[in-house]
């Protein structure tokens, strides 16, 4: 009974979604090598909009909202532009884990559990 008291720790599920998608997150980012081509339009929207502005990046691509992102990212960062759209995706990537959980938290049954490893 001690075991499954743990489980149902809101802050330790919550906690640990978070961090094996970050941690998934990262493992792709690492393992793969090329960017793709939305990646591409996306780091050169965020580069114009660095020099010239909002609307030259909207120039570029007319839905200019992730690639000025990732220009944010990479000025507040100090990181390089791949390396912060790799941090952006890694971000967004683990909210959208912690409210599929959340969601899943508002609509299970009153008997259902967050981790139901145990039967």
């Amino acid at each position: 009974m001690q075991k499954r008291a743990w489980l149902d720790n809101r802050i330790i599920i919550y906690g640990g979604v978070a961090l094996i998608s970050v941690l998934l997150s990262l493992y792709r980012s690492a393992a793969r090598d090329l960017i793709n081509g939305d990646g591409i339009v996306m780091i050169d929207v965020a580069k114009v909009f660095l020099t010239d502005g909002l609307g030259a990046a909207i120039d570029v691509y007319h839905w200019a909202f992730y690639g000025i992102l990732i220009g944010v990212f990479h000025k507040l960062s100090g990181l390089g532009f791949e390396a912060s759209a790799n941090l952006l995706n890694a971000l967004l990537m683990m909210v959208v884990c912690v409210v599929f959980v959340r969601v899943y938290e508002e609509i299970k049954s009153e008997d259902g559990r967050l981790l139901s490893l145990i039967h």
